[in-house]
């Protein structure tokens, strides 16, 4: 047997890229005007101006790029975004309206919407039916950590959003399946409630971004963010 030096580094770029080829963008979009059409949504939903201030003006101008498809901001464009933070800080609003924007230039990036509440009582109502409704298509999982961690299926012991966040680790490394996270619970509280392994494919399917405002009021959003 010959003696060859496997580039394992090499390899594992390669089955990367394989994995994950469907949830790139196809095409960079100017961020000038997704800003522009970002603060349209924006305003169509909150009917409100203001302004932002803490850390979310950074949180704004890397979102921006993000659904720009622009690879020179800091967020991965091939993984998820979870946004946590403390309540009332808009990390909902901001990616909803992002989501109204991808829903304009690039439906394939655009996800629905589900409550991990609201996951855990269908999946408690419908068994395994529920788990394959929530697992197929991108998606917002709203508010991770405030469902019931155990519900009953068929008889046996659940945990919902677990298993939810498995199906779909698989689906986005099998086929780059997008999924976005919002949570009040920081990454410790993360880990402990969901376990190290679950916590592990969080981290690999989603940039953890810190969302904090000192007046807790994003809603009332300026315009004038350069």
């Amino acid at each position: 047997m010959n003696n060859t030096e496997i580039d394992f580094e090499r390899i594992g770029h390669i089955l990367t890229n394989q994995q994950s080829p469907k949830n790139l963008p196809k095409v960079q979009h100017d961020y000038s005007k997704v800003k522009k059409l970002y603060w349209m949504a924006f305003n169509q939903a909150t009917r409100e101006k203001g302004r932002i201030d803490g850390n979310m003006k950074s949180v704004f101008r890397n979102l921006v790029g993000y659904v720009a498809g622009d690879h020179s901001y800091e967020w991965p464009l091939q993984k998820g975004l979870f946004f946590f933070g403390p309540p009332g800080v808009g990390k909902t609003l901001m990616l909803e309206v992002a989501n109204r924007v991808l829903m304009h230039l690039n439906k394939d990036r655009a996800f629905k919407v589900y409550s991990a509440d609201k996951i855990a009582l269908d999946v408690d109502k419908d068994g395994r039916e529920g788990l394959y409704r929530f697992s197929t298509q991108p998606a917002l999982i709203d508010d991770i950590g405030i469902e019931p961690p155990i519900v009953r299926c068929f008889g046996t012991e659940l945990a919902p959003i677990e298993t939810i966040v498995y199906q779909r680790y698989v689906r986005y490394r099998n086929s780059g399946l997008i999924t976005h996270f919002t949570s009040n619970l920081g990454p410790e509280e993360i880990e402990e409630q969901y376990g190290t392994r679950g916590y592990s494919r969080l981290c690999e399917m989603a940039t953890f971004v810190f969302c904090d405002s000192t007046d807790k009021r994003i809603e009332n959003v300026i315009r004038s963010i350069s």
